[in-house]
């Protein structure tokens, strides 16, 4: 298991062994990872932290559903929690787009988020978000990525954390496959794992979490979800914290 240390200062680019290439939208798997790829994509992370922590990237309101950019929101929802997720992910990527965002000459003010999208930078790429709550806008941003992204969560008790009514600005073809790529589901079943794993086939390339620890009260430890429903050279990314599935 990996625990993130901060890195300071260096944010220059990362030019290190074992760089992977971009991955064209025909790609229909991630690559599974090794120890050594996830030293790069921890190390990438903390780059990506160090520079941008607690600033928004431009351009990704856009793609939320509500009118409002990633990491933007309180302390539970749209949190700056959800901001580190994404940069876990795009590090994970270890996209040419997402290492230039690391060189001294790159201008934020310039950039936005849209290129991304437009390069399917995600492409091939498998998660599932635990626990993905009222606001799912990590996995709305990485869908038009390119990832193919799976959420879980409970039935909610009130209509205005039900993630259908939070997404008035989410075109309808991303709001017809959110619903299909949403499980309600109490994790605390025993069965959970199982019951996800029937649904989606499992083999996740990354399974993420934010709050579960402050939302559940979990008989069944999420790692041992994720570690079930991951597969191979998978990680599980929790709270700056990762672990590969070997």
């Amino acid at each position: 298991m990996f625990m993130f240390d901060r890195l300071k200062g260096n944010t220059t680019s990362d030019t290190g062994v074992g760089k992977a290439p971009s991955l064209p939208a025909s790609v229909l798997e991630f690559p599974p990872l090794t120890e050594k790829d996830l030293k790069e994509i921890v190390r990438l992370f903390g780059k990506l932290f160090n520079k941008f922590d607690k600033k928004l990237i431009r351009g990704l309101g856009v793609y939320t559903g509500i009118n409002e950019n990633i990491g933007e929101g309180g302390e539970i929802y749209n949190s700056v929690s959800t901001l580190r997720q994404l940069f876990f992910v795009l590090a994970m990527s270890r996209h040419p787009l997402v290492r230039q965002m690391l060189e001294d000459e790159f201008d934020e003010s310039k950039f936005n988020a849209k290129i991304f999208i437009e390069n399917k930078i995600l492409a091939g790429m498998r998660i599932l978000d635990l626990g993905s709550g009222p606001f799912p806008v990590l996995a709305r941003c990485c869908r038009v990525m390119g990832a193919d992204v799976w959420t879980v969560d409970k039935k909610p008790k009130f209509r205005h954390l039900d993630f259908k009514h939070n997404r008035e600005f989410l075109p309808k073809e991303q709001c017809d496959l959110e619903d299909q790529r949403h499980i309600e589901l109490d994790l605390n079943d025993s069965n959970a794992a199982s019951i996800i794993q029937g649904k989606t086939t499992g083999n996740f390339d990354l399974v993420t979490e934010a709050n579960l620890l402050s939302n559940w009260g979990l008989s069944v430890t999420s790692e041992y979800i994720a570690m079930f429903l991951l597969k191979k050279g998978g990680v599980h990314y929790k709270n700056m914290n990762t672990q590969l599935k070997e």
